[in-house]
C-alpha cells in the first residue's frame, strides 16, 4: 500500500512539473509573440516618421522657393517644432529598435 502512494504521489509529482513546464513554455512563447508585435508597431512608427520628415524637408525646399515674407513667423516657428518633435521621436524609435535587434541576435 505504501508503495503504490509513493507511485502516485511521484506520478502527481511529475505531472504538475510537467505541467508548470508547458506553462513556462506558453508564457516564453506568448512574450516572444509580444515582443515581435511591439517590434513591427515600431517600425511602422519608424517608416511613418521618416516620411513625415521627409514631407516636411520638400515643403520647406519649397518654402525656400517662395518669399517667406507671405508666411507667419508663428507657422514657420510651428513647422520647425514639429519638425524637432519628429526628429526626436524617429531618433528615440530607431533607439529602441536596435536595443530589440541586439537583443534578439
Amino acid at each position: 500500500m505504501l508503495v503504490l502512494v509513493s507511485y502516485f504521489l511521484r506520478k502527481e509529482k511529475l505531472r504538475k512539473v510537467r505541467s508548470e513546464k508547458n506553462e513556462i513554455k506558453s508564457i516564453s512563447k506568448l512574450k516572444e509573440t509580444n515582443r515581435i508585435e511591439i517590434m513591427k508597431k515600431q517600425q511602422k512608427l519608424l517608416k511613418s516618421s521618416l516620411l513625415h520628415l521627409e514631407f516636411i524637408n520638400k515643403f520647406e525646399t519649397y518654402l525656400e522657393s517662395k518669399n517667406t515674407d507671405h508666411f507667419s513667423l508663428d507657422f514657420l516657428m510651428e513647422l520647425d517644432q514639429i519638425k524637432s518633435d519628429i526628429q526626436v521621436k524617429t531618433m528615440q524609435t530607431a533607439e529602441k529598435l536596435n536595443q530589440e535587434y541586439a537583443l534578439a541576435m
